[in-house]
């Protein structure tokens, strides 16, 4: 079995990596893990092998139940998702690719993912083998995000449960990250290979990764607060957006990735959520202000946090239009379906992500006193 995980040097990507690398399913026993790497100069390549190899070397072995787990570990350098022939040619040679590359909205990449994939189905079928290759796809749940400008969604009509089909097929074609998610859904038919889509909330978090281990969204409030001296939100900030650990979400990634290898029946090409809890913008800025006053280098002018208006400080703090969206929106989902099959968020049970906003406006601290 040959994986290949896109996005490996990133937040997500890297934790992906390193769950797959590292587990000790029996499913994975004999596999060989790829991280594709974007090619940059000779000198940051090598010492990106150099820190991928201490880490993973070219073989792992684990056990589970008595046995040994082995799988080896490669390297594969290519010039980008722009470079669409090249990654069809590197994606033929896979059973299964893992992406988690930050361009999830990248439609030629995709394409270009999908028809070396369906290159190796067709390969596959000619050689007699009845292995169907397999795409895990990382979409995100701004598909399902909508306009409240910080208003509550009283009655939860904002909800989406991902074994709720009706409501999921309902979603307009126009939505952000919707077009690919569509595509991807349909090559199943078109090419003939199995397709899953992760959509993940908020992540949080410490990541596993070796290179990117810190998310994008929660520190934008974060760098907002440390440079104005309090924490803030949009409007009312009640609208809320579901959250997962990234290590949680990691380990959704390879749950799936070792059903879609022993029980790929039991894994459909809908939607797949994966979330441990919400909170509203509020709540969010209200905890980025307790965290920063326990931070004695942080002056804050409020520990209360102080509510923008959308049409005139929320341009200011947010001069990008979708940031300002983002926000101040709902985005709630409910992973139903990898639950059924037996996910469990451990980590974000014990680590909320109300508690681990302490730790990240100490890194975003120490990050801004290093740059000085």
């Amino acid at each position: 079995m040959k994986i290949l995980v896109l996005g490996a040097t990133g937040f997500i990507g890297g934790t992906v990596l390193a769950a797959v690398v590292e587990a000790n399913e029996q499913e994975l026993a004999g596999a060989t893990v790829t991280a594709l790497v974007r090619r940059q100069s000779s000198e940051t390549d090598a010492a990106r092998e150099t820190k991928l190899r201490s880490r993973f070397g070219f073989e792992s072995t684990s056990k589970t139940a008595g046995k040994a787990v082995k799988k080896s570990f490669n390297i594969e350098f290519f010039a980008g998702l722009e470079a669409i022939d090249e990654l069809e040619e590197i994606v033929r040679s896979y059973d299964i690719v893992i992406n988690t590359a930050d361009a999830c909205d990248d439609l030629p990449a995709i394409q270009a993912i999908l028809r070396g994939l369906g290159a190796r189905a067709i390969s596959n079928r000619f050689d007699g083998s009845v292995t169907v290759p397999v795409l895990i796809h990382c979409s995100g749940t701004g598909v399902i995000m909508d306009s409240a400008l910080g208003e509550p969604d009283v009655d939860g009509k904002t909800i989406y449960a991902d074994d709720d089909i009706a409501k999921i097929t309902a979603i307009p074609p126009t939505n952000i990250h919707r077009d690919v998610d569509l595509i991807v859904a349909g090559a199943e038919s078109s090419f003939r290979i199995k397709t899953v889509t992760f959509v993940p909330p908020l992540v949080y978090g410490l990541g596993r990764g070796l290179f990117k281990r810190h998310s994008g969204q929660i520190p934008g409030l974060i760098r907002n607060c440390l440079a104005n001296g309090q924490a803030e939100f949009i409007g009312k900030g009640l609208s809320k957006w579901s959250n997962v650990h990234v290590v949680d979400l990691a380990q959704a990634f390879l749950h799936i990735l070792c059903r879609v290898i022993c029980d790929p029946d039991s894994v459909d090409n809908g939607y797949y959520f994966a979330e441990s809890g919400e909170l509203s913008w509020k709540e969010m800025a209200q905890g980025v202000a307790d965290a920063a006053a326990k931070n004695a280098p942080v002056n804050l002018k409020s520990k209360i946090a102080v509510s923008l208006q959308l049409e005139t400080d929320a341009k200011i703090r947010f001069p990008n239009e979708l940031a300002r969206h983002f926000y101040s929106s709902n985005s709630r989902s409910r992973a139903v379906k990898i639950r059924k099959l037996g996910w469990t968020p451990s980590v974000g049970n014990e680590i909320p992500l109300s508690e681990d906003l302490e730790r990240e406006i100490q890194y975003q601290i120490d990050l801004i006193g290093s740059s000085n």
